[in-house]
């Protein structure tokens, strides 16, 4: 299972949000979930993060790194996928170095919250 996190959105800012919705399925179909989190739920003006997270796709199973880089870098979004067996994620910041930065962190309890 893998979330991919693209964040942050100003609560002003749903036109970036839907053109997510509309993009990531073009290149890792189907997610099982997507989800809009808020930074602080009770400022209704608080940052969104959207996460689309899909229960039988592991961290390899598509090569869509590069397009999803690129509609990041369009669109000023950071990216991270992260596999939630292994723990294993990769990050992509528009603004600093124009690669996929791999890490293991260990589990991230935010987003294991967040499966359905």
């Amino acid at each position: 299972m893998i979330s991919v996190h693209l964040s942050t959105f100003w609560s002003d800012e749903k036109d970036k949000i839907n053109a997510c919705k509309e993009f990531m399925p073009l290149v890792i179909p189907k997610p099982d979930a997507i989800k809009e989190v808020k930074e602080n739920e009770e400022d209704k003006e608080s940052n969104i993060d959207l996460i689309f997270q899909y229960y039988d796709v592991c961290l390899n199973d598509y090569d869509a790194w590069n397009e999803i880089a690129d509609f990041a870098r369009q669109n000023e979004i950071y990216v991270v996928i992260y596999d939630h067996e292994f723990y294993d994620s990769k990050g992509y910041w528009y603004d600093e170095q124009d690669e996929w930065i791999e890490q293991n962190n260990g589990e991230n309890k935010i987003l294991e919250r967040l499966i359905d």
